[in-house]
């Protein structure tokens, strides 16, 4: 059994500014959204919240890669976003 995600929260009050990446699994075409865009949505959807972990957020994105089409993600924090 994985050892549990970091929680957004971490991220957000330690790394200002930083961001999620999401690369697909499929073809390895990555973007990256901004922290507070990601808890926003996630609160909006009813799906987490700062407490939700980094790595389990890519579990829940709802979008096929804009290149290959899959649906299977994974996340990490991209400390490049807003610089």
């Amino acid at each position: 059994m994985p050892a549990p995600s970091v929680p957004l929260s971490h991220y957000l009050t330690t790394h200002p500014g930083v961001g999620l990446r999401f690369t697909c699994d499929g073809c390895q075409a990555s973007h990256d959204v901004s922290m507070e865009v990601v808890l926003d949505r996630l609160k909006h959807r009813g799906l987490g919240d700062e407490r939700t972990g980094v790595r389990e957020v890519a579990k829940l994105a709802t979008r096929p890669c804009a290149r290959c089409g899959a649906m299977a993600w994974g996340s990490r924090p991209a400390f490049s976003v807003g610089r």
